[in-house]
């Protein structure tokens, strides 16, 4: 703790030692010693730096903490040195949500994710080839809901999200329900290995240019995966981030006919 308590006093406001901060505030809490750990966070508030490592960790530390109202004022200031940075965006969404202000939590969803605008709207149509050299278009599954699914073998969150997705599949499929799986990988080796082991049955479009040049990936801004796209039957976007419980409680309203524009939006 000594080393640690010397170094920041020698460079409290150097990025470098950012990560300094959340390591001795978890140290002095380990401890037991609470009035510590305060006065660093309150040290950390205070400081005069705009760079966006400051506030990735300045966030960190005060969400671990539940110290949501702390947080608006230097993320609202954030906002003013970083007006177009979605990272600062999406944290301010997140605040205001804890804060039982939806209405705002939204504005910033939006803010932070462009693709939040195309809820409601038709879903531009592609045309691909599926893993096995087949065509395949949106087009052709319309009628049915239908979940976009950007993935990669190589992402965690997609690999535990999978059990998931095929229970959802194997319950309602004979209902309507389609999915189309988007990979990302550059190894058509490693998809197909992981498709056999794990007994996938729907299609997968595959370029093997992996997510940052996947003409899919482009044409749909797909920043980061999961990325999961629920269509509902007239080919309009319910949600991009179509996961979790979520996913079959919006698939079980689709289904019953409801529209992209009355099913509701809030995450």
């Amino acid at each position: 703790i000594t080393t640690l308590e010397n170094a920041l006093a020698r460079h409290p406001d150097d990025p470098r030692f950012f990560e300094v901060y959340p390591q001795l505030i978890r140290l002095y809490t380990k401890v037991g010693n609470e009035q510590s750990a305060n006065v660093l966070i309150e040290r950390l508030k205070s400081s005069t730096t705009t760079d966006l490592d400051y506030y990735r960790m300045l966030f960190d530390v005060l969400a671990r903490a539940e110290r949501y109202e702390d947080m608006l004022a230097p993320f609202k200031e954030a906002e003013q040195q970083h007006p177009d940075a979605e990272p600062i965006l999406w944290r301010l969404a997140y605040i205001y949500r804890k804060l039982g202000n939806t209405e705002l939590a939204d504005v910033y969803d939006r803010k932070a994710d462009p693709t939040y605008e195309l809820i409601g709207k038709p879903v531009p149509d592609f045309s691909a080839t599926d893993l096995d050299g087949n065509p395949i278009s949106l087009q052709d599954y319309r009628g049915k809901v239908v979940l976009l699914d950007f993935w990669g073998v190589w992402c965690g969150f997609c690999i535990e999200e999978m059990p998931n997705l095929k229970r959802v599949y194997d319950t309602y499929k004979d209902q309507g329900f389609a999915i189309i799986g988007v990979s990302l990988d550059d190894e058509a080796s490693a998809l197909r290995d992981y498709i056999k082991e794990n007994d996938l049955p729907w299609r997968q479009v595959f370029s093997g240019k992996a997510w940052r040049d996947d003409p899919l990936a482009q044409q749909y801004n797909i920043t980061g995966v999961p990325s999961q796209w629920l269509i509902d039957r007239d080919g309009k976007l319910i949600t991009h981030k179509a996961r979790g419980e979520k996913l079959e409680q919006l698939v079980v309203e689709a289904l019953k006919g409801k529209s992209a524009s009355h099913i509701p939006k809030s995450f």
